[in-house]
């Protein structure tokens, strides 16, 4: 029978323990799998590896991230069947609910890889009747053709 290791630092990890637990198959009832229990030595583990990724990933630029999302994105839609085959063993769903979950899961990502533009720190003229209008600066006036309508004075 299969036994589920941990995942630490982007590979399997057999841990220090050697307690498990059975996985069973919801629709069925049937032990599938065994899953290692974590020992607290594995938890420190793990935890070291996420705050040592967490140092990289923070300082990796807006561009680097958005290539990150959109290659994830595309796994995403590359393994779509066979995804929705492990959460329909795993979860118990038929085919076609696991796979929904799959794309609501893919609209996430999507969602992500479009973040950039909403923090691009843009603002949307005339959203708001009583907002007071940001005032205009030499560009943007040059880019109204010197016209300062919708921006307040100074």
């Amino acid at each position: 029978m299969h036994t589920i290791e941990h995942w630490i630092a982007g590979s399997p990890a057999a841990g220090r323990g050697s307690r498990t637990a059975p996985v069973f198959d919801p629709a069925t009832g049937r032990q599938r799998a065994s899953v290692l229990l974590a020992e607290p030595a594995d938890v420190d583990a793990a935890v070291t590896a996420a705050a040592k990724a967490f140092d990289s990933w923070s300082e990796s630029s807006l561009s680097t991230r958005m290539r990150v999302m959109f290659a994830f994105r595309e796994l995403l839609v590359r393994h779509e069947d066979e995804l929705a085959r492990i959460i329909s063993a795993e979860h118990g769903k038929v085919l076609d609910d696991a796979r929904g979950e799959v794309v609501r899961g893919r609209e996430v990502v999507e969602f992500a890889c479009g973040i950039a533009d909403a923090l691009k720190g843009d603002y949307s003229a005339q959203y708001s009747r009583t907002a007071t209008a940001p005032p205009c600066s030499p560009a943007t006036a040059a880019r109204r053709g010197g016209s300062s309508a919708g921006c307040r004075s100074g």
